[in-house]
């Protein structure tokens, strides 16, 4: 099967972790808060501005 990347010369990059296993991961607090935003947050993403602002306080 063909990709819809066309012909580039990026490297493909994969995750491992599915976002599944990323979201368990997270502490109580941020998947709560995670379930019931509007605009649709990564688990990845919430959990790196997480430990930034951790590392920062």
């Amino acid at each position: 099967m063909r990709s819809n990347r066309g012909n580039t010369n990026l490297r493909i990059r994969r995750r491992k972790l599915n976002s599944f296993q990323e979201f368990d991961l997270l502490p109580e607090k941020l998947r709560k808060w995670l379930r019931n935003v509007v605009l649709p947050w990564s688990a990845r993403f919430v959990s790196r501005v997480y430990q930034r602002v951790i590392t920062t306080t």
